[in-house]
């Protein structure tokens, strides 16, 4: 009986999520993920998507975010990094403060308020929206 080699079968579903997160660059929120499915003809269940998109993320092909109280999910480009949000088109940059800048802002913070700081997010407009 021949032996099934799980590991490198891949579903049209997974097939199409990596394409979106690699040639994005951008954050997708589930409704934004079902539009895209829908236009290149794949109707699947919310509850598959959710299923691959949480496989994708244990893998660290991509994470999770939160904008505007919606989940997002964009491609994991680096671990441990921060955000800028701009509040006009919704567009995510990854940024990098160095963690003396972190150790800084964390000082300000008044003492009896204990923070665990694993990223920061600014939020302003991006040099597209500004002008």
């Amino acid at each position: 009986m021949p032996e099934i080699k799980q590991s490198g079968y891949q579903t049209k579903l997974k097939d199409a999520l990596v394409n979106l997160f690699s040639t994005s660059g951008i954050f997708y929120t589930i409704s934004g993920i079902l539009e895209y499915l829908n236009t290149i003809g794949l109707e699947p269940n919310k509850t598959s998507i959710y299923r691959q998109l949480s496989s994708m993320e244990i893998d660290e092909k991509i994470y999770c975010t939160k904008i505007n109280s919606n989940q997002c999910w964009g491609q994991m480009v680096h671990k441990n990094h921060d955000h800028f949000v701009c509040l006009n088109c919704q567009k995510i940059s990854c940024i990098h403060f160095k963690l003396e800048t972190k150790n800084l802002i964390q000082s300000e913070i008044k003492s009896e308020i204990s923070v665990f700081m694993k990223s920061i997010r600014i939020e302003g407009l991006c040099s597209s929206c500004n002008h």
